[in-house]
């Protein structure tokens, strides 16, 4: 791409350093020195840990053509041309939207501490059943039908993240619903894109390693309804998820459209919410319209999401008629309240992403209903996080089980021991078994007909961090050949 089709008509010659042909390639972005090849542009940004500036040099000499910097950075002799920008994550992300040019026409884009995830493959699935072409990023990657690609981070970088945008146009699909993180809006990673409609989980305690504290966290995400979410676009708000008010302030004062769920009083109603053995039964309305919705999902709080996922699709046109397919075909995205199994003595094995505070309580609130016997809670916590929520998920995990194994999480360059005695002291009573494989197993042997396990904090992840290495471990793996082992009497000690 030239230059003056980069920079557009709202640059002045006065950004850049030096005159340089506006007429010149600008071949490619990146913000790794590593990455730059001959007629890239190089993004200098600040960060927490490394700071973009110092690798200039590098850059150069990879053959970059363009450096993207803040005022303040000096540079080194042999730089071809600077553009400076205040604030250069946000310009980097509008000059990679600008670069790739081409996106998915309609986007949704969920953020909220929890349900993200279980949001995006809900919408996902619901718009493909209504015959849309339809794709979804996060957590879990991106998924466009038999296309699919691994992420790094939630939300990618701006770079990346517009070129997978670009790519999913290219296969034609219509619809993508994308899963925003604190740590993106934060850095401006999404600020060039084009979403249409934005949707608001709920916010509880998470990232307080990286936010200053719960009203930064609140405020990045509110960035993505007062300034990220187009000026026609529609704000989707959960009312039922906490910290919704100030969002909706936020969203309001912004002047964007609000389309509220709630159980009373909302554009959409979710009442008659009922657990089966087997899943859930609730009801929907809308404009008068009635739906009554029979899912195999399990956990309260999942029809929540539905929900979400039903008013973000109806805010993005799809008439109301035409969700009944979709509902009715809707699964459980991988490691979200998903049952792994059952053990030959009939205990059902759940296996959920819940790492925080509120999410195992969610969790375990939602599993009691199903539970006839006892809920034995596995679960640990990561390193080199947020350590303060430690005691508080052992606080929940006590009041919520009535069995507790605590293990490893992915500890990453703490102390195992240690990140298990902070949680301990919240739940003495608690066994306590370092390897996760062996906690597993020793819930398994312990379990009873009518009993439910909970494996939490891992979800749909397949390894485990200990140090700088990851090494492959998954819950659901683990879980279903331990059962193979009971099964053909293998699982016991000699």
């Amino acid at each position: 791409m030239r230059l003056n089709e980069l920079l557009g008509q709202d640059f002045k010659d006065d950004v850049l350093d030096k005159s340089l042909d506006k007429n010149v390639e600008i071949l490619g972005m990146t913000a790794d020195s590593r990455n730059v090849l001959p007629g890239y542009m190089f993004a200098a940004l600040p960060g927490s840990v490394v700071d973009g500036a110092k690798f200039i040099g590098d850059a150069v000499k990879n053959g970059a053509r363009l450096i993207l910097a803040a005022p303040e950075v000096d540079f080194p002799d042999g730089v071809e041309t600077v553009l400076r920008d205040a604030n250069p994550r946000r310009q980097l992300a509008l000059l990679a939207q600008r670069f790739f040019k081409f996106a998915p026409p309609q986007i949704f884009a969920v953020t909220g501490t929890n349900g993200k995830t279980s949001v995006t493959t809900f919408i996902d699935q619901i718009l493909t059943h209504a015959g849309q072409s339809s794709a979804s990023m996060g957590t879990l990657g991106v998924k466009a039908g038999d296309y699919q690609f691994p992420l790094e981070h939630t939300t990618p970088e701006p770079v990346m993240l517009h070129a997978i945008l670009r790519d999913l146009y290219a296969l034609g699909v219509e619809s993508l619903a994308m899963e925003v993180s604190s740590h993106a809006l934060a850095q401006f990673r999404v600020d060039g894109v084009k979403v249409n409609v934005a949707g608001f989980t709920n916010l509880s305690r998470d990232h307080l390693d990286y936010h200053e504290n719960e009203h930064t966290y609140l405020d990045a995400k509110a960035r993505l309804f007062s300034e990220v979410l187009v000026q026609d676009g529609v704000a989707v708000i959960n009312r039922m998820g906490a910290k919704s008010n100030f969002v909706e302030q936020a969203t309001s004062k912004a002047g964007r459209r609000i389309f509220t769920v709630d159980t009373v009083n909302a554009d959409l109603t979710l009442t008659d919410v009922t657990p089966r053995t087997d899943g859930l039964d609730f009801t929907l309305t809308y404009q008068g319209e009635t739906l009554a919705v029979t899912t195999p999902i399990a956990g309260v709080f999942q029809a929540e999401n539905i929900a979400l996922a039903v008013a973000m699709c109806l805010a993005g046109g799809l008439p109301f008629k035409h969700l009944r397919v979709g509902l009715e075909a809707l699964a459980a995205p991988v490691g979200r309240m998903e049952q792994v199994v059952s053990s030959p003595k009939g205990v059902a094995c759940y296996v959920d992403y819940a790492h925080t505070p509120d999410a195992l309580m969610t969790a375990l609130m939602a599993l009691r209903p199903h539970c006839k016997g006892r809920l034995i809670c596995v679960f640990g916590c990561g390193g080199d996080r947020d350590a303060g929520k430690r005691a508080e998920m052992g606080r929940v995990a006590a009041h919520h089980s009535d069995d507790i194994i605590i293990t490893d999480d992915n500890p990453r360059n703490e102390d195992a021991a240690l990140i298990r005695q902070e949680i301990m002291q919240a739940c003495p009573a608690a066994t306590e078994v370092a390897d996760r494989r062996e906690a597993i197993k020793a819930a398994l042997r312990d379990a009873d007909a009518g009993d439910i396990i909970l494996v939490a904090g891992k979800g749909h992840e397949t390894g485990q961090i200990v140090g700088d290495k990851i090494f492959p471990f998954s819950d659901h793996e683990t879980l279903r050949d331990l059962v193979k082992e009971l099964t053909v009497g293998k699982g016991e000690d000699d």
